[in-house]
């Protein structure tokens, strides 16, 4: 199985972000870890997250060894 494969199995609501961040995402279909992993900070100030939310999206990230683009 490649890395992306693993990526784009992990789904964004294993991550530890508040029910408001995964909303979001959710509504952005923005549904895995994948996908988020495409998105630069930009992106997910455009579709209503805050810079602290992002933050702790981008922490979580480094956490489970991934990042933002």
């Amino acid at each position: 199985m490649k890395n992306n494969d693993k990526l784009n199995q992990k789904l964004v609501s294993e991550l530890d972000i508040s029910e408001t961040i995964l909303n979001i995402l959710n509504s952005n279909k923005i549904k895995t870890i994948g996908q988020l992993c495409k998105k630069r900070k930009t992106d997910l100030r455009n579709i209503g997250l805050e810079n602290q939310q992002i933050n702790k999206i981008d922490i979580e990230l480094q956490l489970i060894g991934y990042s933002l683009r």
